[in-house]
């Protein structure tokens, strides 16, 4: 539209006329006074419109409000699966994090974490990343407002609730992972490029500079939207960026300034008084190692190629996704904004339009050809997803746009737009929460906190617990070293006894603890289990979750594992405990915690690896006794590990039962239960022990199972009298 026509002002071109005594001079003294004062009435003009189309403090004070009120409903009390425990562990003790560090995270976590005097520690973070996570959606709100053809709240209302109530987006909004920092971090990048762009200035040059530089201290897939948008920055900016050193020097103080927070990383090194921390960056070296993700691989997400996908199925999976989060309401948006851009009249609009979807196509392209975790693993499929947010972030924001292009197309009234959008947004925004909620509500979950109190709670005074893997390795950290949870346990992990720099860093945290090598490895210098063992084992009992590296035998011809609750027990082999006593301590040790549904938290879900680790420890204990029993030189202790065997099957699929319902419980649960009911039976010929092994086979031959042993198991039962 005409500036001029919107303040209502009609201009025309008149001859000019030289009255008598007019000179030159002043003619032109006076178009110059006309012109200046023209100059300043178009900035007025541009400044009133820029005013029109401005988001309102109270619109983003409500968004804010509203995403952070229903965050704060559906927080974890304590935390969940993947590297949370690592971080809020990290964060608690001033360490240093997996590669790249996430120094930012660490010390800003650690802060609030100190300055909230109330709920856990990892309840405080999870607060931290809600309002992170809710400033995120503002932003976006804010940038669809702004960049909106009329004004209209209801764009940036569709935008914000299509990202932040979505599944994935909530799922990280609640925790305390790096991801609603980095989101936090694109929404600003998001907003600082608009602003520049609208009015480009040193000033607001440097602050995005800055921005760009703070982002990168916490993840570093921003620096896959930065190589789009700082070239376009510079480019639209040359004017005034690039002629002459002032502010060039300015933005390269701010990017040094933005980046600062690297430092924290090297001190924490140096400092070395951390037992959560990782590698060793007290050299230069070390320092690059860490922080370019090297052991990692530096454009890979795992350590090394896992995965069959291809790049196209990747994308379209991703796409796939979004769309049915969103119950298909972005790809239509979205084509809706990409028709209609295309007609933006607005030059300004236009700018910011290029390197956003730039950043995007840029992002697609190069993480679904680097990443390379094996997907077709439900698990890796969930760690997979979580870097999807970031494009997503982009995909609302220009479906929002296209929900407003749609409306001004639709409705020629201004005012019924304006009020039409609002309607409209906040109804999309009541779908998307009430369709979410109670899959997204996290309030009660206390799985994999329990499940780290559950693992290190069930062993011996002055244990050593050699951890493997991200699950138990991170909560068990986390109740450990955050809440104080039994301070006499030594924790270690398997994995990071590998690496050259683990037993130089942390030895000295582990008083009494005999390393007789450098490293976890087959080296001159290095040690193996059977060392370990022969160095511990006749100071403390030594404790595995889960298993031993498979790779090392040097231990077998002399100890074994025995399970003992959630753990396994190392055994000398000619050792042996009473059994009485055995089996007061390995079942005082199973989980006695709420189980995870199975129903809300799929296979790719850390829950769900809480619910089969539960249902694992139980069973394993009991066909433990059982083989115990087999093993057995007399019929005393047969009979003593085989009841020892029924107790064990009889308690927990009465348990599970009553939590899970029948369904519940695996089949070969009730397959197993029998065969031992049916052994002592044969020995004892109590009648309990048959009415047992009859009810079980029944259950298991009806449960549908592809068993060659189903005919043998319904002979036996026919024999008994039962009728199938």
């Amino acid at each position: 539209f005409e500036i001029n026509n919107l303040m209502g002002k009609k201009t025309h071109n008149a001859p000019k006329r030289w009255g008598k005594g007019s000179r030159p001079a002043a003619a032109a003294e006076d178009n110059a006074n006309k012109k200046n004062k023209s100059s300043d009435e178009l900035k007025q003009q541009q400044q009133h419109v820029a005013n029109r189309f401005s988001p309102s403090l109270i619109g983003c004070a409500v968004v804010f409000a509203v995403q952070l009120f229903v965050y704060w409903r559906t927080l974890y009390p304590s935390i969940p699966g993947g590297d949370s425990g690592e971080l809020v562990s990290v964060a608690c003790q001033l360490g240093v994090a997996h590669p790249p560090g996430y120094p930012l995270f660490t010390m800003v976590w650690h802060v609030f974490m100190e300055i909230v005097p109330f709920g856990t520690p990892a309840w405080r973070a999870n607060l931290l990343s809600a309002i992170c996570a809710s400033i995120a959606g503002t932003c976006l709100y804010w940038c669809v407002n702004k960049l909106s053809p009329v004004p209209n709240s209801g764009g940036g209302i569709v935008a914000m609730a299509l990202f932040s109530f979505a599944r994935l987006t909530w799922m990280y909004s609640v925790t305390a992972e790096v991801f609603a920092l980095n989101n936090f971090f694109i929404g600003l990048l998001l907003v600082s490029l608009v602003w520049y762009i609208h009015e480009p200035t040193l000033f607001r040059a440097c602050i995005g500079a800055f921005i760009s530089a703070l982002a990168t201290t916490n993840q570093h897939t921003t620096v896959l939207f930065l190589v789009v948008m700082i070239p376009w920055v510079l480019y639209y900016g040359r004017a005034h960026l690039l002629t002459s050193a002032k502010p060039i020097v300015c933005l390269l103080l701010s990017t040094l300034l933005g980046a600062l927070p690297y430092m924290y990383i090297p001190i924490s090194a140096t400092l070395n008084s951390a037992e959560a921390t990782w590698g060793d960056q007290r050299s230069l070296s070390g320092f690059l190692k860490h922080f370019l993700r090297q052991e990692y691989g530096t454009f890979d997400l795992g350590s090394r190629t896992t995965t069959t996908t291809t790049f196209s199925e990747r994308l379209v999976m991703h796409l796939e996704s979004l769309s049915e989060e969103t119950f298909h309401i972005v790809p239509v948006l979205v084509v809706a904004f990409v028709a209609f851009s295309l007609l933006e009249k607005r030059k300004v609009v236009r700018n910011c339009y290029i390197p956003i979807v730039g950043m995007l196509v840029f992002y697609e392209l190069f993480f679904n050809w680097r990443a390379n975790l094996s997907i077709e693993n439900k698990l890796l499929a969930g760690v997979h997803e979580r870097f999807w947010m970031q494009p997503n972030m982009v995909m609302c924001l220009l479906a929002g746009l296209g929900f407003v292009y749609i409306l001004e197309k639709a409705l020629e009234d201004i005012s019924v737009v304006k009020r039409v959008g609002i309607v409209v947004g906040v109804g999309i925004l009541g779908v998307m929460v009430g369709m979410n909620f109670e899959a997204r509500d996290e309030s009660k979950n206390m799985a994999v906190a329990d499940f780290g109190h559950s693992i290190i709670n069930g062993l011996p005074q002055d244990s050593i617990l050699l951890t493997r893997g991200d699950l138990p390795g991170n909560s068990v950290r986390y109740a450990h070293l955050c809440e104080g949870v039994r301070p006499d346990v030594r924790v270690i992990d398997l994995e990071m006894m590998t690496f050259d720099w683990y037993v130089p860093m942390l030895k000295n945290k582990f008083t009494g603890v005999k390393f007789p090598g450098t490293t976890y490895q087959f080296c001159s210098t290095c040690f193996q289990m059977k060392s370990f063992f022969d160095a511990n084992y006749d100071h403390f009992p030594i404790f595995v979750f889960e298993n031993l590296n498979e790779d090392d035998n040097t231990f077998q011809q002399f100890y074994h594992v025995e399970h003992y609750g959630h753990a396994k027990r190392i055994v000398r082999n000619g050792d042996s405990f009473p059994a009485n006593i055995w089996y007061h301590n390995t079942t005082k040790a199973l989980p006695k915690f709420d189980i995870p549904d199975p129903v809300k938290y799929d296979e790719r879900t850390w829950e769900y690896v809480v619910y089969d680790g539960y249902l694992s420890s139980a069973i394993f204990l009991a066909m433990s006794f059982e083989e115990k029993a087999r093993n057995s030189k007399n019929k005393q202790a047969f009979l003593t590990n085989m009841e020892y065997a029924y107790k064990v099957y009889s308690f927990w699929l009465e348990h599970i039962e009553s939590k899970l319902g029948s369904s519940g419980i695996p089949a070969y649960w009730h397959k197993n239960f029998g065969i031992v009911a049916n052994a002592l039976f044969d020995e004892t010929k109590q009648s309990q022990y048959l009415e047992a092994r009859n009810r079980e086979w029944l259950a298991y031959t009806t449960s549908g199972q592809q068993d060659d042993q189903i005919p043998a198991i319904k002979g036996m039962l026919r024999q008994s009298g039962v009728k199938i």
